[in-house]
C-alpha cells in the first residue's frame, strides 16, 4: 500500500500504524539520546512530537538516484517542502539543485 499522499501528524501516524500492523512487521521502538537512524526512504519511519519545552534538531541527508525525477506535490506538508527544499523546482523534472545537487553521475565514471 502507498501512503504518498499523507500528511505530517496523528492521522498519517494511525495508518502507517495499521498498514505496519496488517502487514505483520515488527515494530522497534527504542529512542536513545544522540540516536542515529539510517534507513530507505520506503522504510515506514515516524518520530513522536516533541513533548519538551527543549528544541529538537535533527540532521537529514537524502541520496537519490542522479535521475530522480520531482514528484507533483499532493498535500500541503510536501508544497512546503518542495518550495523549501526544491525551491519550487518544477515537477517532473531531475531532482539537480543547490539543496540537492548531483554529485556524481554514470558519465563521471569511477
Amino acid at each position: 500500500m502507498l501512503i504518498r499522499d499523507l500528511g505530517i501528524g496523528g492521522q498519517a501516524h494511525k495508518k502507517i500504524d495499521v498498514a505496519v500492523i496488517q502487514g505483520g512487521f515488527e515494530i522497534i521502538s527504542k529512542p536513545w539520546v544522540g540516536e542515529v537512524s539510517f534507513h530507505s526512504v520506503w522504510t515506514f519511519h515516524q518520530a513522536a512530537g516533541n513533548g519538551t519545552d527543549a528544541p529538537r534538531e535533527v540532521f537529514i541527508s537524502i541520496f537519490m538516484d542522479e535521475d530522480m525525477i520531482m514528484a507533483e506535490p499532493l498535500n500541503h506538508n510536501q508544497r512546503l517542502d518542495h518550495n523549501w527544499w526544491l525551491f519550487g523546482m518544477m515537477p517532473r523534472k531531475v531532482c539537480d539543485l543547490p539543496l540537492s545537487p548531483v554529485v556524481w553521475s554514470r558519465d563521471m565514471g569511477m
